[in-house]
């Protein structure tokens, strides 16, 4: 293949030569601006790849962690199910128990002002103080 020689270009005077020589440099001066704002562009590019790659990783870590607390709660509530089931009886043995036991004082209370009575009535027992002339030897109880 044979190349063709671009015609030559002659310029008609002077004037013409300056201003050729003018917009080449123009030209050139336009081209070093462009490739300079290219560099930019592809410096700020590879800056924002950089930037979502550390995006990228920081959601990774959340998403394994979100996973991993995920899977402690559900172990968290299958040990609570298990918990309720296991201990559930004897939490309610424990709440008849109480509730039992208000009656069973209140009993024991009544019973126990009974027998203070009959203390006082047939051995001149006072709940205050002991008599000098008394060989009773016991210690007054209140509850509350």
């Amino acid at each position: 293949m044979q190349r063709k020689k671009l015609p030559k270009i002659k310029a008609a005077s002077k004037a013409a030569k300056h201003r050729l020589n003018k917009n080449a440099s123009s030209i050139g001066t336009i081209l070093d601006v462009l490739k300079t704002k290219l560099d930019l562009l592809e410096k700020d590019i590879r800056s924002d790849e950089k930037g979502k790659k550390e995006y990228e990783d920081q959601l990774h870590r959340l998403r394994s962690k979100r996973e991993h607390v995920m899977k402690r709660m559900k172990g968290n509530e299958e040990w609570a199910a298990q918990f309720d089931k296991d201990i559930g009886p004897f939490e309610n043995m424990y709440d008849s128990m109480t509730g039992n036991m208000e009656s069973l004082y209140s009993n024991a209370k009544a019973q126990h002002a009974k027998g203070v009575k009959l203390l006082k009535k047939e051995f001149k027992y006072h709940p205050m103080y002991k008599r000098p002339d008394s060989d009773f030897s016991a210690v007054p109880f209140r509850p509350h």
